[in-house]
């Protein structure tokens, strides 16, 4: 498939770029473009990668468990991840204000 053309033809224009680097795979720390050439992922952090590096297996394992069991909830309602994860980010945060 030719990428590049299908990226001017469908990427909005305030995301474009002269010479876009489209990247097609990633592991750990590493992501290959369609021309196959290796970059190095130094500016992940912001968006998680960084942390544990680009399809780290257990990541992946646990959001595949995840989602066979409920994919996903309105921010309206409340779900049993949601309550579970709140309760031990309270569990460790520093007291405060309520």
């Amino acid at each position: 498939m030719d990428y590049k053309s299908l990226s001017n033809a469908s990427i909005q224009y305030a995301a474009k770029r002269e010479k876009p680097l489209i990247f097609e795979r990633a592991e750990g720390s590493r992501l290959w473009d369609i021309d196959d050439r290796l970059c190095l992922d130094t500016m992940s952090g912001s968006a998680g990668p960084a942390m544990l590096g680009h399809a780290h297996p257990a990541v992946a394992e646990a959001v595949a468990r995840r989602i066979a069991k409920l994919p996903s909830t309105s921010v309206l309602h409340e779900s049993v991840p949601l309550i579970e994860f709140c309760a031990k980010l309270a569990a460790i945060a520093p007291a405060g204000r309520t």
